[in-house]
């Protein structure tokens, strides 16, 4: 598989003379030169071609070559190989790409360790005189939350950051929350929510919101949220929903209707109450 990255062509390239001049004598020639460029940095040669691989890779034809080696585009190496003109001037050295890989990891891996693993412990410097870590001020999520009760009959997991695995502890806690939600739909999504929800907010807080919307009396099926708009749409700190009136929204339309025939025909009795 071609590594993934791209190579440098000015934009003045088709007015270069010596590209013109293999536009005259051998314009084949020029995806050859095109050719070797991407297999070099493709394959991190810094610019060196074997003839093999001029050859029986790159399918050059002799006549390519030499047209390439007379307009000075390619150089032999005096090893049986070749050279690309200023390839380093253009593009980037086997070096500068290493050392781009190793600083892309190390910053993705100091992300992802910031992401999932927060560091809550002061430094070495800061502790205290037994030599034991003290906490930097409060967990205020934890403290905004922590009254809120699991559900009986269920014991909640708490995420264990330093010592397991990130994966395996939201699956514990996703599971809970899964099993308290009211609608079961969307199972995939609703995870993918969750992973994101609980950057914000506590799973233990999320699951006894859960838990909240389930039993709340008000709530009706039909318009209950699937589990992934819930938590995308962060509805964990929505108020309850309101009580309904016992005439019921049937009733309502019902009453509606009823006034409008009588204003229709001229009824000017009073409309009866549904109801009262």
């Amino acid at each position: 598989m071609a590594r993934r990255g791209y190579v440098k062509i000015s934009n003045d390239f088709y007015m270069n003379p010596k590209i013109r001049e293999l536009r005259a004598v051998c314009p084949s020639a020029i995806g050859e030169y095109m050719f070797a460029i991407s297999y070099a940095s493709d394959n991190l040669t810094d610019g060196r071609l074997s003839e093999r691989a001029m050859l029986y890779v790159l399918n050059a034809s002799s006549d390519e070559i030499n047209a390439l080696c007379s307009t000075g585009l390619l150089e032999p190496d005096g090893d049986a190989g070749y050279i690309i003109h200023d390839y380093l001037e253009w593009q980037m050295s086997r070096s500068q790409i290493e050392r781009k890989r190793a600083d892309d990891r190390k910053r993705k891996t100091e992300k992802s360790d910031s992401d999932d693993f927060p560091n809550t412990f002061q430094s070495d410097s800061a502790r205290n005189p037994s030599g034991n870590a003290t906490e930097i001020g409060q967990n205020t999520r934890t403290q905004e939350h922590k009254n809120y009760s699991i559900p009986d009959g269920m014991e909640y997991a708490p995420d264990r950051k330093s010592d397991s695995d990130p994966i395996e502890d939201h699956t514990q806690s996703f599971v809970q929350f899964w099993s308290v939600y009211p609608r079961k739909q969307g199972r995939r999504d609703a995870s993918i929510a969750f992973a994101v929800a609980r950057r914000k907010k506590q799973p233990i807080y999320l699951i006894a919101q859960a838990q909240r919307y389930a039993s709340d009396p008000n709530r009706e099926e039909r318009f209950t949220l699937s589990p992934a708009k819930w938590l995308n749409g962060e509805h964990w700190d929505d108020a309850p929903e309101p009580a309904r009136s016992g005439v019921g929204k049937a009733a309502t339309r019902l009453r509606n209707h009823l006034d409008v025939a009588r204003n229709l025909r001229g009824d000017n009795q009073q409309p009866m109450r549904l109801g009262a």
